[in-house]
């Protein structure tokens, strides 16, 4: 078959490697040059061989040359920035087809994801600032979803490994092969896939091609989607929320369980760990998009609103941010609650204001009173005591009235006694005779 007379491009124009860039289960990947323009262009075609180097069958075969042909029908739909725009569809002389698509430059984001780990382990504490700085990066992802989802096509396994850092931060969400058209028939008939089971689910098998063919990437499959139902945007909405999961926690919900215990756990609705217990708003958010009911779930614009506003709003860290921009956030988001609070705390700082004023005037007013009762005390202490001077000293002159009054009542009768003694020894001594009488001259 002639490429030229179908208008798709042959694969004499590009310069092929010996070697591809990366094998996934339904196709191979090659960095090659376009001999036509001085660029570097991915060259997708359908894989035809096993992990063993076994032909595949060719109903195998034809199954993944469809897919290739509609995932590059679904990106020459879309166009923007963070999806992977595809240049052209070609076809080899065997009539197989190709796409060339853009080569983006960066890492994924599952490689930057365990080296962040690794940093994190040597130096024994989380790297906030790097692991929000992803977390950024996620926004134009949103961006991307919402932009599949108003034409109706779901990627159907949005995860680290299909997401490409720049090294400018700048993200692009590749691998569209089992992406699903809502528009046109899929593989399944309904846009579905066979549930994830087994060694299917974990991909583990000896052979990954119809691991990759039931749609989904554990452990970031939402129950719905391992269970094989009709795809809808809600798979990319939990999808997104287990890749942030895994950006914010360090590792991905539910990590460390087999294949068999990740249904039973989907299948009985059990929350993953809290994310991020210090963080009620992004908890909510990464929650929130990983609601079990598929109908819990809010659409890829409103969580990359959610997303964008959370991230915008403050300088925010994942450890140990400010309370302040914390707060602020909170009101922001809260606007009625916060109000009432805000009245509420008001009046309180104002009953405490006149409650502390009230206080501080009872205080003074009681000291005063005090010191007026301890000066009146003093000065009663001190009245009494001139008055007990002054009753000593009327006492000490009523005494010594007292003893000058017995002093003189002892002179009296001393006196009398030694006049009564007197008395006697005169009327004792004999009288002498009388003189003669004169005689007349």
């Amino acid at each position: 078959m002639d490429p030229e007379n179908d208008g798709l491009v042959g694969p004499g124009q590009f310069e092929w490697p010996e070697r591809p860039l990366a094998a996934g289960g339904m196709a191979v990947v090659y960095d090659a040059g376009d001999r036509r323009l001085p660029r570097r262009v991915i060259l997708k075609t359908p894989r035809t061989r096993d992990r063993n180097g076994s032909l595949l069958d060719e109903a195998q075969r034809q199954q993944f040359a469809d897919r290739l042909i509609t995932e590059a029908r679904i990106l020459a739909r879309l166009q923007h920035p963070a999806i992977v725009t595809i240049h052209e569809q070609g076809r080899d002389h065997d009539g197989a087809p190709f796409c060339v698509l853009e080569r983006v430059s960066g890492r994924s984001l599952t490689d930057l994801l365990d080296e962040l780990e690794a940093e994190e382990t040597e130096a024994g504490e989380r790297n906030a600032r790097r692991r929000i700085e992803l977390l950024a990066s996620m926004v134009p992802i949103a961006e991307a979803l919402a932009c599949a989802h108003a034409q109706g096509i779901v990627h159907r396994d949005v995860t680290p490994n299909n997401i490409i850092i720049g090294f400018r931060g700048e993200a692009t969400l590749i691998d569209w092969g089992i992406a699903h058209d809502a528009g046109s028939a899929s593989m399944t008939g309904d846009g579905g896939s066979a549930p994830l089971r087994g060694a299917e689910l974990a991909g583990t098998g000896d052979d990954d091609v119809f691991a990759t063919i039931a749609a989904g990437t554990p452990p970031y499959v939402s129950l719905e989607q391992a269970l094989g139902k009709p795809a809808r945007t809600s798979y990319d909405v939990y999808t997104f929320g287990a890749t942030l999961y895994h950006i914010v926690a360090g590792h991905p919900p539910h990590p460390g369980v087999s294949a068999s215990e990740l249904m039973t756990i989907l299948e009985r609705g059990d929350r993953p760990a809290p994310v991020a217990p210090w963080d009620h708003e992004l908890t909510e958010i990464i929650d929130g998009a990983m609601a079990h009911r598929p109908a819990d779930r809010p659409d890829a614009t409103t969580l990359m609103l959610r997303l964008k506003a959370y991230l915008t709003s403050e300088p925010v860290f994942l450890h140990g941010h400010h309370v302040a921009g914390r707060i602020a956030r909170w009101i922001r988001h809260r606007r009625g609650t916060a109000a009432v609070l805000g009245s509420i705390a008001i009046a309180v700082i104002v009953i405490a204001v006149v409650w502390t004023v009230l206080s501080a005037r009872a205080q003074r007013a009681a000291e005063a009173a005090a010191s007026a009762a301890e000066e009146a005390a003093t000065a009663s202490a001190a009245v009494a005591g001139a008055q007990e001077r002054e009753a000593a000293k009327e006492r000490a002159r009523a005494e010594a009235e007292r003893r000058f009054a017995d002093a003189q009542v002892e002179q009296r009768e001393a006196l009398e006694l030694a006049a009564s003694k007197d008395a006697e020894a005169a009327a004792a001594r004999p009288h002498p005779p009388p003189p003669p009488p004169a005689r007349a001259a």
